[in-house]
């Protein structure tokens, strides 16, 4: 998926990342990144487990250094539920 960093996504981003952090640690963009605080967000956010197989989840702002070394990228919306995205040049 090619993703533009500079547009206003009504997507959810997950990364899981490994930054000294716990294994099941999963990070998120907060909401003062101007990002849609939909259904499937709260959805995922709530059922960490179910959705992303995760423990914990860090609302942060997400640089484009941070997604390139993202072991995985996840994005989701109501439409299409939680699916895996690849940082595109």
């Amino acid at each position: 998926m090619n993703m533009n960093m500079n547009m206003n996504m009504n997507m959810n981003m997950n990364m899981n990342m490994n930054m000294n952090m716990h294994k099941n640690t999963r990070l998120t963009p907060s909401l003062d990144l101007d990002i849609l605080n939909g259904i499937m967000r709260q959805a995922v956010l709530q059922q960490l487990q179910t959705y992303l197989g995760a423990d914990t989840i860090i609302e942060t702002h997400i640089t484009r250094d941070m997604l390139e070394r993202a072991e995985k990228i996840r994005l989701s919306n109501a439409l299409r539920g939680v699916f895996e995205a690849d940082l595109v040049y």
